[in-house]
């Protein structure tokens, strides 16, 4: 499926491809997950106003401990067995270990 972050009520959700259809009841996740990737079997969200990334299970829906990275996560990536997560207010780049 494809993975949408909900900034103003900070969850996240689950669309159906196919149908455009939300699958599944949103997600919370943390304060304004301003963007997800997906990576492997996993789903991750960046928790812009909680300086955090988390990992969601996709088949369970849980939501794993989050994970400060910097101030004001803001993008993600996925790339070389690693998440890539750009913070828009401290002007970096973390790699966080999936």
């Amino acid at each position: 499926g494809v993975w949408v972050g909900n900034i103003r009520v900070d969850t996240v959700t689950r669309v159906d491809p196919n149908s455009s259809q939300v699958s599944g009841e949103p997600i919370a996740v943390g304060e304004r997950p301003d963007d997800v990737v997906v990576a492997g079997d996993s789903v991750w969200a960046a928790n812009q106003d909680a300086d955090s990334v988390v990992r969601i299970d996709p088949a369970t829906r849980k939501v794993g401990p989050p994970l400060k990275v910097g101030n004001a996560p803001s993008s993600l990536a996925f790339g070389g067995g690693f998440i890539w997560v750009a913070n828009f207010q401290s002007e970096t780049v973390v790699r966080v270990r999936p």
